[in-house]
């Protein structure tokens, strides 16, 4: 089917739709006392409303659709046919359920930025302090609603809807930080440390439960370079990694904590517009935490859940080149980036995440492309502009593996066009295309079938600064 058309609507999801609204606000004050001090306070707040309405599953819920759409024959014959809406519901087993997941979600804080520089002799110092209140929640009421296919159209059944998820959960975090950099000679090194205090909090409104945990993290950091000649230096850094358990998780779930190693060498020239970069990175993760979600074939109770990953190694170099041209009144810019990852699980263990299954040591992460590049080149005015992008993405593990086995996406090339006018000194209008060829390769198989990359498509804008 997807070879055919990459783009088909089966019957069964012909009232799929996904309506949302997004508000964004940040108030920012500035404060400079002498050429030396400044501190830089922002108030945010932003708010995401959801609803998505989609096919979820067959009244009979052993039957998965991914593995209908895989081997459409024998038993699952029937249910293939319901899908497309060749075949009428005829029994309680054949109804078709979608989900309705609304969810709102909140985040909102305040933080506040403290910077000084000040020399003696021939060190220079610059220190940075912040501290950041944040609060966030999300309310999740998700609906399932029953329906026949009748005559190929879904005919809604007169049962109430059902409500399979109603929680709210929120986290508050306090969070502070310091950042000194000295700079001597050609060296400069940047020591930090960050600390942060998370609760969080989720009620339960099915089951009357109610979970709350409490995090505390120290993630110390260390930065180098070291300018061997003028405008070339060497670089180098170890920091710590940490992300924290999301509201409602089951106690033997831990926070995600990694090392995070890098070297590698820049050269850099501002005024002329040049960039050459080669980094290679290590990131050692002591606990990779992973998260079931709809997209990756997860449903029912595992929806929104997280779970220990074990011991995870990912390893890789990206390479960077940038180089600008000077032609009368026109730039010509040229830029070449590469980024090669490679991943390896170091424990054994079984998810209930689809995406990583029964893992075993050496498995590769899934979803995690070998190889990937762009290529950007353009022509630049005072008043105007365009840039061509290719971007280029090798296949991709479904699942978590080694050698030939498994499933695997397509890679791909992507070509974009972007440009803008500079209609006036406060308004630019600006257009991107993306997808120029309109290439359509499996981005996914989860989580009920292959699925392409976005369409054809364009954007319209204008940007005002005042």
């Amino acid at each position: 089917d997807f070879r055919n058309d990459p783009y088909r609507r089966y019957a069964a999801t012909a009232l799929d739709r996904m309506r949302w609204w997004r508000t964004s606000a940040v108030l920012s004050w500035r404060f400079e006392l002498g050429e030396h001090i400044q501190v830089v306070t922002d108030l945010y707040r932003h708010d995401f409303d959801r609803s998505w309405l989609r096919f979820a599953s067959f009244g009979d819920t052993s039957v998965n659709p991914r593995d209908v759409l895989l081997s459409p024959t024998g038993s699952r014959a029937v249910f293939y046919d319901l899908l497309r809406g060749a075949q009428d519901t005829s029994s309680p087993s054949e109804e078709i359920v979608l989900a309705d997941n609304q969810r709102r979600f909140v985040s909102q804080g305040a933080q506040s930025r403290l910077r000084f520089e000040t020399t003696t002799g021939a060190l220079s110092h610059h220190v940075e302090l912040g501290l950041r209140f944040h609060q966030d929640q999300i309310d999740r009421n998700h609906l399932a609603y029953r329906y026949a296919m009748q005559s190929g159209t879904l005919v809604a059944l007169d049962v109430p809807a059902a409500t399979t998820t109603d929680n709210f959960g929120w986290a508050f975090a306090f969070a502070g930080y310091a950042i000194y950099r000295a700079e001597i000679g050609g060296l400069t090194l940047t020591p930090g440390i960050r600390t942060e205090v998370i609760k969080t909090e989720l009620e339960d409104n099915l089951s009357g439960d109610r979970m709350q945990s409490v995090d505390t993290v120290f993630l110390p950091g260390l930065g180098a370079t070291y300018e061997v000649v003028e405008n070339l230096s060497l670089l180098a850094g170890v920091h710590r990694g940490f992300s924290p358990v999301a509201p409602g998780q089951p106690a033997e779930v831990e926070p995600e904590l990694s090392v995070n190693y890098e070297l590698g060498a820049r050269y850099a020239d501002a005024e002329e517009g040049r960039l050459l970069e080669l980094v290679g990175f290590v990131n050692d993760y002591s606990n990779l935490t992973g998260q079931c979600g709809f997209s990756s074939g997860c449903s029912g109770g595992m929806l929104d859940m997280q779970y220990n990953g074990g011991s995870v190694l990912v390893w890789g170099v990206e390479a960077a080149a940038h180089w600008r041209f000077e032609v009368g009144d026109f730039t010509v810019p040229l830029r070449l980036t590469y980024t090669y990852t490679g991943s390896s699980f170091r424990s054994e263990f079984e998810s209930e995440d689809p995406t990583f299954g029964q893992v075993r040591e050496g498995d590769e992460l899934p979803y995690v492309p070998s190889h990937q590049g762009q290529l950007q080149g353009g022509l630049e005015h005072a008043r105007a502009g365009f840039h061509v992008i290719g971007s280029y993405v090798s296949e991709m593990r479904e699942e978590a593996g080694q050698g030939d086995e498994g499933e695997r996406t397509d890679d791909y090339v992507l070509v974009d066009l972007v440009t803008w006018w500079q209609a006036h000194e406060h308004l630019r209008v600006y257009a991107r295309a993306e997808n120029l060829l309109n290439d359509q390769p499996i981005a996914s198989r989860r989580p009920f079938g292959a699925r392409p990359i976005k369409p054809f498509t364009i954007q319209v804008g204008a940007k005002i600064e005042f």
